[in-house]
């Protein structure tokens, strides 16, 4: 659901943002009211947990909305 508070969540923002910063090797497309998230150059398991992992790590790492700048 496009109207979905998950949209507006810090995690989400925080994962558009890392996509946003890597758009050479992943893009998200959205295709009737689905969003996918296409990483190119994962060969195995181990690398795409290993990537979301960084992911992760990026979301903890990043100011949440209610700190100052």
């Amino acid at each position: 659901d496009p109207s979905s508070q998950f949209y507006r969540s810090s995690l989400f923002v925080s994962v558009m943002n890392y996509v946003n910063r890597k758009q050479s090797h992943m893009s998200v497309k959205q295709n009737n009211n689905r969003l996918s998230l296409t990483v190119r150059d994962i060969t195995s398991v181990s690398q795409a947990i290993a990537l979301f992992e960084k992911i992760r790590s990026y979301h903890a790492q990043a100011p949440t909305s209610t700190e100052k700048s």
